[in-house]
């Protein structure tokens, strides 16, 4: 794929996440008539010779599939495999989707992802409400492109302590850099324990995701 598409496919999925979001909102009371007016919009956008480079077909199909879902949860803490088995049905129906004037791809993704948001406000409450175990020997993959979805739902709370834990630690980490430059001006500072910095990191980390 050259550059031009790549280019394509990220702004056509931009469109679509637009359309998703904006779909959703009576996600419980459907209006046919507003889908029917936001697929006008976005077939618009489709058509416009600068965006499209591909033809509506299964390959673009697959390709706004992909990049529809990495542009939600690009660094996978929110999907599981489970969603994806879920999903993967419309793989190859999008496009027809479109022709029919039909979201419901874009609602199913959508609404799934918006309840997962809410379950990992619950996960990382729990995990940053205890101290983290910096004692622990462990690593973390952040190259996501190459990191696998969670299995179940057991990994992706697992997945989300790790980054926790990770974000905490550059936290108490740059506290004590700082924490000994004011010492080093004024012996005179109180320095704060690691345990206090941790707590004090934590307390930011969960007000951050809050």
């Amino acid at each position: 794929m050259n550059l031009r598409n790549k280019i394509s496919i990220s702004l056509i999925a931009l469109s679509l996440s637009f359309t998703a979001i904006h779909a959703n909102k009576n996600f419980k009371n459907t209006d046919p008539e507003k889908d029917k007016i936001l697929v006008y919009v976005l077939k618009n956008i489709l058509t416009r010779g600068h965006f499209v480079v591909k033809d509506i077909n299964d390959d673009f199909s697959e390709q706004v599939y992909t990049s529809f879902i990495e542009g939600l949860d690009p660094s996978k803490r929110y999907f599981t495999q489970k969603d994806l088995k879920e999903f993967s049905k419309f793989k190859y129906e999008i496009d027809n989707q479109l022709l029919e004037d039909d979201v419901s791809f874009y609602n199913t993704v959508y609404a799934n992802f918006t309840k997962k948001i809410k379950n990992a406000k619950s996960y990382y409450g729990e995990l940053l409400a205890q101290p983290f175990r910096f004692n622990k020997n462990e690593t973390i993959d952040i190259d996501y492109d190459k990191v696998p979805f969670a299995k179940n739902e057991n990994q992706l709370i697992d997945y989300w302590r790790k980054q926790l834990k990770l974000n905490v630690l550059s936290r108490v980490q740059n506290k004590i850099e700082k924490q000994d430059a004011k010492i080093k001006k004024d012996s005179k500072t109180k320095k704060k324990s690691f345990k206090y910095l941790e707590k004090e990191a934590r307390a930011e980390v969960l007000k951050k995701h809050g």
